[in-house]
């Protein structure tokens, strides 16, 4: 999944999928077996608490018990899809990624960056993020530039979610379960999460679960 730096770039990898597809476990698996590179991680969670985070530091814990000391670079981006109302906030991230490496006593070169979308996310939204010509982060994509988008789908699930005509945040399908909870606190946010929570919720109220999926796969170089 990781290969050479494109044009002297650090390859970005943008990972998506399905509520419950594995993305997480995907990434826990790469820290698992990173072979020595130095990887910097975005990962971003619809809800307040960043329960994906968690987990990925918690895995960089396990690889750091059994031997792998490799620094742990990430930045986290919660309350909102980074694709819709907050996708102005993916290249700050990267740049923050960049600031912390250069505070770091680590003098190698990132090998890779890895951003793991919510399980809500459209990631063309955020391939346009690479490709703005016109991005007042223009010094961050002199320094990265997009390398793939993966997929990751739950084949056991797939097919009933595929033929599923249910809206993401309506009934009892399992995004409309997961946005209602990420959502459940709309009514003591602060202002500025009250404005990402309408933003967010008002495209999963209008979006169907298949026309999620099919956007997700059509988008993938990888599944």
């Amino acid at each position: 999944m990781i290969s050479e730096r494109p044009a002297g770039k650090v390859p970005a990898v943008i990972i998506t999928g399905f509520l419950g597809a594995g993305k997480t476990t995907l990434m826990e698996h790469t820290l698992a077996s990173r072979g020595g590179k130095l990887l910097g991680f975005v990962v971003n969670d619809v809800a307040a608490i960043n329960i994906d985070a968690s987990l990925v530091r918690g895995a960089s814990a396990r690889a750091a018990q059994a031997g792998d000391a490799e620094p742990l670079l990430m930045v986290t981006l919660e309350d909102g899809c980074i694709c819709c109302e907050r996708s102005g906030d993916l290249l700050p991230c990267v740049e923050q990624l960049f600031v912390r490496k250069a505070a770091s006593a680590d003098a190698r070169p990132l090998d890779a960056i890895l951003i793991e979308c919510t399980g809500l996310a459209e990631p063309n939204q955020l391939k346009r993020a690479f490709l703005n010509p016109h991005s007042p982060f223009a010094h961050v994509l002199e320094q990265v530039e997009l390398a793939a988008i993966v997929t990751v789908v739950d084949a056991a699930a797939f097919q009933e979610q595929y033929e599923s005509h249910a809206r993401c945040a309506r009934g009892r399908t399992r995004a409309a379960v997961c946005a209602r909870r990420a959502f459940a606190h709309r009514s003591i946010a602060s202002r500025p999460r009250r404005r990402v929570v309408a933003a967010c919720s008002s495209r999963l109220d209008k979006q169907c679960v298949v026309d999620l999926l099919v956007a997700q796969v059509e988008a993938a170089q990888l599944i």
